[in-house]
């Protein structure tokens, strides 16, 4: 399992943040999904469609973990609108599936 990323207790306010276990776990589930390498064949002995998409994945997965990442750094160092920033950019990105209101 890679290494956590948590925030460090002394930068989290006093009261209950229930919300950050489930972050912490968010953490560690997208980075359970992360291949060191993807198969763009599938073992068909050449590139198939959903191969592509499996490649794709696994770049924007990669994307955001960073971000999730360089977000806890920058808030961790009080560097309040770096981490603003880069959380307005992994938000950006998000696509409600259709039918979900934002």
């Amino acid at each position: 399992m890679p290494a956590p990323i948590l925030f460090e207790r002394e930068n989290v306010p006093e009261g209950n943040w229930p919300f950050l276990r489930t972050i912490d776990n968010s953490f560690y589930e997208l980075q359970d999904l992360v291949q060191d390498e993807v198969d763009l064949t599938e073992n068909l002995g050449s590139r198939t469609i959903s191969g592509s998409i499996e490649c794709y994945r696994q770049l924007i997965l990669r994307r955001v973990i960073e971000l999730m990442k360089a977000i806890t750094f920058l808030w961790e160092n009080r560097l309040n609108l770096g981490a603003y920033i880069s959380a307005r950019a992994l938000l950006e990105g998000y696509v409600p599936p259709s039918g979900v209101r934002t």
